[in-house]
């Protein structure tokens, strides 16, 4: 679980890297799987460090997450009242290529 005193930082993150994900449009049709990153924010809100954790089993698929994840950042300088030098998350991107086309 995440620690609850992190939300008001972490959340918008989330929010503006979902903004940024896309489905690869190289990529075949009907490709699916969860891609998981994990990544560190550093103090002024750079981004580095970002590891593919669990591949959706497709390269077009990782790849259009770390993609994503290039597109939202920087993100903002994490707050010193949070005491941290750098955070450390993860974030899944699910892909479906059938649920795209229904939205």
């Amino acid at each position: 679980t995440q620690d609850p005193n992190l939300l008001p930082y972490t959340r918008p993150i989330k929010e503006r890297i979902m903004k940024a994900r896309y489905y690869p449009e190289d990529a075949p049709g009907g490709l699916k799987g969860i891609t998981e990153l994990g990544f560190t924010v550093e103090r002024d809100g750079s981004v580095s460090q970002v590891k593919v954790l669990r591949s959706a089993g497709y390269q077009a698929l990782d790849q259009a997450a770390i993609e994503a994840l290039k597109r939202a950042s920087p993100f903002w300088p994490i707050p010193p009242g949070l005491n941290q030098e750098r955070l450390r998350l993860a974030g899944k991107f699910k892909y479906n290529m059938e649920s795209r086309k229904k939205e």
